[in-house]
Parts: C-alpha cells; structure tokens; sequence
C-alpha cells in the first residue's frame, strides 16, 4: 500500500509508532492513522527538505562537501545512487543531527553509523560535535583512518 501524498516531514516519536504498531490488531486501521508518518521519501527529497532546515543552498552544500558539481546535481535529480562516503561528506557538510544522517543514510540504501566500529564512533562524535568534513578527516588521518573522500 503506498502514499500518494507528498510526505509532511514532521515526525511522531518512534517509540510512540513502537507502542501503536504493538498493540493494533489491525495493520491497515494503523497505516491509515499514521500515513503521513510512514512516508519514506527519496534520498533526493530528503536532502532538499534538510537544504531548507538548515537554510543552505545546493551550491553552498556542494562546495563544503567538495562533491563535483555535475555528481551532486545529479545526487539532487536522483539520476545517482552516492556512495556511502559522498552521504558522510553530504552529513558532516550540513551539521544534520545524529537522527537525521541516519535516515540520510539509510534513504540513501547503505547501512546506518554503528557506534562499536571505530571509523563510525568517529563520525558519530564529529555529528554530535557539528565538525566538519575537514575535521573529521584530521582525526582520521591522524589515526591512520581511511578519509571521507
């Protein structure tokens, strides 16, 4: 069952959809109370309403995160899949929150920041303490770490 809606990127606590998915005895009676919620938009969409929280153009995004201007507008169209490693540049470009790079992450179709791998445990702290790209590859370079590309 699909939402032809366009999605209102408003969020109910997911602990509370937890609880409601638990208890409902009827899965359609649920989808239809929470359809707004259960939208999952595509990666390009996302990342244009997070453009827009974070009031930051495409131009300005694209040159923090040093991502080749044709690659990046063809990241906004949808006309590309990004790496893993063009998501975290996009991540640590924009200052999301821990939450919302997860859900970049995962729109994106690549596996979520793990705390117990030490690559990722960096980047969760540099997203908590809102470093940037360039900082967070120092760490990386001074311990010896793959860089964000």
């Amino acid at each position: 069952m699909s939402n032809p809606k366009k999605p209102i990127l408003t969020d109910k606590d997911t602990e509370v959809l937890f609880e409601e998915i638990k208890e409902t005895r009827n899965i359609y009676t649920f989808i239809e109370k929470n359809s707004e919620q259960l939208y999952r938009p595509s990666l390009s969409d996302y990342l244009i309403f997070l453009l827009s929280k974070y009031n930051l153009t495409k131009s300005k995004l694209i040159y923090l995160s040093g991502i080749s201007r044709q690659y990046a507008y063809e990241i906004f169209s949808g006309q590309k899949h990004p790496s893993r490693e063009k998501i975290l540049s996009i991540i640590l470009s924009l200052h999301t929150n821990l939450e919302e790079s997860q859900r970049l992450l995962t729109y994106a179709g690549h596996h979520p920041l793990h705390p117990k791998d030490l690559r990722d445990s960096i980047i969760i702290h540099s997203i908590q303490q809102k470093m940037s790209l360039v900082d967070t590859n120092d760490i990386f370079y001074t311990l010896s770490l793959p860089l964000i590309d």
